[in-house]
């Protein structure tokens, strides 16, 4: 991590990302009688999407999937930097325990599908003049090929490039996936490739087992501390809210791994009623982001006594005491919901306290006063200096 300046609009980092998911709180949160705005500069929307009903030219199931995008855009958040995040599947029916069969969504890139060029072209050209359509700044190019190939990368980003170039006039920044994968000298070779083709952009590189693929990991690292233009961004896409092993959040772990943007895995669509189990979960099983150790621990049923006044930088939960804001949510089954709006912004918050450690080469002093990222550190990266990747 460190600067990332790109010539049209250069920030530092890192940043933590407002995702889809987060923006669907909002309207819940409301319901406590509570109005929120999101400070954060970037957006990133996920939408799934059919492809078959891509490379069929299907124009009816396209104008709504624009519409669909179009609506995670209000006006505050079409202030932010959106970006747009086709998830690309196929329908087949799948024979379910009882017997009988259900239509599930695959990803292409799970399955073993023989696309031909144009089949592929359509799929592309579609979801980067979607991208356009409904009024993003960018688009995370997916990979869709079931196996990783240095050749299908470059020939997939060259297609999204191209065509928008050509065809369209807003000047959207193609931001390809670049999915970890056992191929490392490929993996190795598209990180370089994308810098000397590339004055200047950002990678997306879905967040993955650091034992699984460690060797994917070390690229990642490498890269980060060798490319001194700050015109390349690595951006850690699908990040766990909590690390696997470690009691740290993993969007914060990230940085130790060498990335510049972070953005939290999103697992429902927007608009659909409730956040993820936020109405099942009993209080025993619901977690809170603790900023000042950068940990995901349970939450302390101590909150529901507690008279003082709310510790977040969400200013609207800040007239409240714990004990009056966490009641009421629970009474609404809302507790888990109004707790993941405070990590949203709490964790954002901790990423801009940190831009001016990494920017002064003095993160260990950082890790220092974050007790759960320093621990994380001295057992997954004590064989090397934090010096080498933060210089």
């Amino acid at each position: 991590s460190g600067i990332f300046t790109p010539n049209h609009n250069p920030f530092l980092t890192p940043k933590r990302i407002l995702v889809s998911t987060e923006l669907n709180y909002k309207p819940k949160v409301k319901e406590l009688g509570i109005n929120i705005d999101y400070p954060h500069e970037l957006f990133l929307a996920q939408i799934k999407i059919d492809a078959k009903s891509l490379w069929s030219r299907d124009n009816d199931y396209y104008n709504s999937l624009v519409k669909q995008a179009q609506r995670y855009i209000s006006s505050d958040i079409a202030k932010k930097t959106c970006i747009f995040k086709p998830l690309l599947g196929v329908y087949i029916r799948e024979k379910q325990k009882d017997g009988r069969y259900k239509k599930i969504f695959k990803q292409l890139h799970t399955l073993s599908l023989q696309l031909d060029s144009e089949q592929k072209n359509r799929i592309i050209r579609s979801v980067v003049q979607m991208t356009d359509d409904a009024d993003y700044d960018g688009i995370a190019l997916p990979y869709f090929h079931n196996t990783f190939r240095l050749n299908n990368f470059n020939e997939n980003l060259k297609i999204a490039q191209t065509y928008a170039l050509n065809q369209l006039t807003s000047g959207i920044e193609i931001m390809p996936i670049l999915p970890p994968t056992d191929n490392v000298v490929d993996f190795e070779k598209a990180l370089s490739d994308f810098q000397d083709k590339n004055q200047e952009g950002i990678i997306c590189i879905p967040s993955t087992s650091s034992v699984r693929y460690q060797f994917i990991h070390n690229i990642v690292k490498d890269f980060s501390l060798k490319d001194e233009s700050e015109k390349i961004g690595l951006m850690c896409i699908d990040a766990p809210r909590k690390h696997p092993s470690r009691p740290v959040s993993h969007p914060h772990y990230a940085l130790l791994q060498g990335y510049d943007i972070v953005a939290r895995k999103i697992r429902l669509p927007f608009l659909r009623e409730d956040g993820k189990g936020s109405n099942d979960k009993e209080v025993e099983e619901i977690r809170k982001f603790n900023y000042k150790k950068l940990s995901i621990d349970f939450f302390n049923k101590q909150f529901l006594f507690d008279t003082s006044k709310v510790d977040t930088s969400c200013q609207p939960f800040t007239k409240f005491t714990h004990k009056e804001l966490f009641r009421e949510a629970d009474k609404n089954k809302l507790l888990d919901v109004v707790l993941k709006v405070m990590e949203a912004f709490d964790s954002y918050k901790e990423m801009e306290n940190c831009q001016p450690y990494i920017a002064s080469s003095e993160f260990t002093d950082y890790l220092k006063i974050r007790a759960s990222l320093k621990e994380a550190y001295d057992k997954d990266f004590s064989n090397s200096r934090i010096e080498d990747y933060f210089p």
